[in-house]
C-alpha cells in the first residue's frame, strides 16, 4: 500500500478497493481472491475496518471483464508424435536402467489409456489378460475408482504391457494406490516418494532427448499431458470420417455422456470443420447444388455408403458403380505372456507371485527360491489358495 500511497492506519473504503484492483491487475487469476482475504485477516487480528465486505472492494476483487478479440485461447498439450511414441515403446525393453525402463513405460500407458498423468499415478489393481492391460483409477472430477481398459499390442510393438509389468515387478512396484516411485534427475535411482507431475516432466524431457533425438529447446514444449492427447486426437478425425462414433470417443477420454471436451479436443486440430467442408466442396464439384427455398435437396453425388455388413467404406460415383478399398493386413498379434510364477507358502497358507529368476516373491516380504531350488516352505505346483494383496495387487 505504500506504492500507492495509502495509509494503512486511515484506510478509506475507496483505498481498500484501490488496493484491491492493483492486485488483481498483477495478472494472476485468484489475485482478488487473495487480496479480500488478506483484508478479512487484517480485520480479524487487528479488530480494525479494512471493508473486506464493502460492495465495492468485491466488485474490484472480481471484475467482470468484457471479452476482448485480441485475447488468445489457452494452448493445448501438444500430442507425442509417432517418432516419440516408437522410442518409447522400445525403451521399455532397451532402456539403460530400471528407471528410464518403467518410466518410459509410463508414458506408453498413459497413452493407451489415455490418462491424465496424475490419474495414471493414482492407478490400483492392475491386472493383465491375454490381451489387454486393466486396472482401476482415480479420475479428475470422479468420488469413485474407475475401471478402465487398454490393449496390450502397441503401436510399434506386438506387447509392451507385459514387459512393463516384468520391469515394475523387479523393482517392487506398483505401490498399493500409485505406480511409481520418484526418479532422480540421471533416472538410475529411486527417491522413496511417489512421484509428482515435475518428476514426470522432467523424466519425459530426459527420455526424449535419450532415445528419441529431441533438442533441448525443442523437448520443452512437450508435457505428460501430451500423452493422452494421442489416441483421443487420433479418435476424433476417426469420427470425423464416420469410422467411430461420439460415444466411443466419450469412452476413450473418460469423459461423461455429452461432454464438451471431445470437441474441445476437435477444435484444436480443426479435422471435423476441415472434413464437412471438403464433403460439401467435393458435392458441388461432383454436379450437386443446394436447393433453393420451399424444394427438397437433391441427393447428393458422390455419397459416401457404409456396408452393412462390414465396416468397409465404398464410394458410389456418378455412374453408378462403387469401388471398395482393399482391406488391411491383419498384424500378427502374439503377445508375450508375463513370466510371473505362482509360488504356496506352505508355512503361512499363503500364494505369493515371483518372477524368474528372481528368488523374492513380489510383495518383497518371503524369499521362495526357484522351481529348481526352492525354499522349505516354498511349493510350486499349488496354484489355489488364499492370496498376497501385493503380490496380486489387491
Amino acid at each position: 500500500m505504500e506504492c500507492l500511497r495509502i495509509d494503512v492506519r486511515h484506510l478509506s473504503e475507496w483505498g481498500a478497493a484501490l488496493w484491491t484492483q492493483s492486485r488483481v491487475n498483477s495478472g494472476t487469476k485468484t489475485a482478488g481472491a487473495l487480496a479480500r482475504s488478506a483484508l478479512v485477516i487484517a480485520e480479524r487480528f487487528t479488530g480494525e475496518v479494512f471493508y473486506a465486505s464493502s460492495s465495492l472492494v468485491k466488485a474490484q476483487a472480481g471484475p467482470k471483464h468484457g471479452e476482448r478479440a485480441s485475447s488468445e485461447p489457452a494452448k493445448p498439450a501438444v500430442p507425442l508424435d509417432w517418432s516419440h511414441i516408437e522410442a518409447l515403446e522400445k525403451a521399455i525393453e532397451m532402456g539403460a536402467t530400471p528407471q528410464q525402463r518403467i518410466m518410459a513405460g509410463y508414458f506408453v500407458f498413459l497413452i493407451h489409456t489415455s490418462h491424465r498423468c496424475s490419474n495414471g499415478q493414482r492407478t490400483r489393481r492392475i491386472e493383465l489378460s491375454a490381451d489387454a492391460l486393466m486396472g482401476e483409477s482415480l479420475i479428475k472430477g470422479r468420488k469413485s475408482w474407475t475401471k478402465w481398459a487398454a490393449s496390450r499390442q502397441g503401436f510399434t510393438t506386438q506387447d509392451w504391457a507385459g514387459p512393463w509389468l516384468n520391469q515394475l515387478a523387479d523393482e517392487g512396484l506398483p505401490g498399493d494406490d500409485f505406480v511409481v516411485w520418484a526418479p532422480n534427475v540421471t533416472l538410475d535411482a529411486w527417491l522413496q516418494r511417489p512421484a509428482e507431475y515435475s518428476d514426470f516432466s522432467r523424466a519425459l524431457h530426459l527420455l526424449l532427448m535419450v532415445y528419441a533425438g529431441e533438442t533441448p529447446q525443442n523437448v520443452i514444449t512437450y508435457t505428460p499431458h501430451g500423452c493422452r492427447h494421442v489416441s483421443v486426437t487420433a479418435g476424433t478425425q476417426l469420427v470425423a470420417q464416420g469410422i467411430l462414433s461420439d460415444a466411443s470417443l466419450e469412452y476413450l477420454g473418460h469423459w461423461e455422456k455429452g461432454s464438451k471436451m471431445p470437441r474441445i479436443y476437435d477444435a484444436h486440430a480443426r479435422v471435423t470443420e476441415l472434413q464437412t467442408r471438403k464433403t460439401v466442396a467435393d458435392a458441388i464439384r461432383g454436379g450437386w447444388r443446394p436447393a433453393t427455398a420451399g424444394n427438397l435437396p437433391a441427393p447428393a453425388t458422390p455419397a459416401l455408403v457404409r456396408m452393412s455388413n462390414s465396416s468397409d467404406v465404398a464410394w458410389a460415383v456418378n455412374d453408378g458403380t462403387c469401388r471398395r478399398p482393399s482391406p488391411l493386413p491383419r498384424p500378427h498379434r502374439s503377445p508375450s505372456p508375463v513370466r510371473a510364477k505362482t509360488v504356496y507358502n506352505t508355512h503361512r497358507k499363503m500364494l505369493h507371485m515371483v518372477v524368474p529368476p528372481r528368488k523374492v516373491s513380489m510383495c518383497n516380504f518371503w524369499t521362495c527360491g526357484s522351481v529348481e531350488e526352492p525354499a522349505w516352505n516354498a511349493n510350486f505346483t499349488i496354484t489355489s489358495g488364499r492370496k498376497c494383496t501385493k503380490c496380486f495387487m489387491g
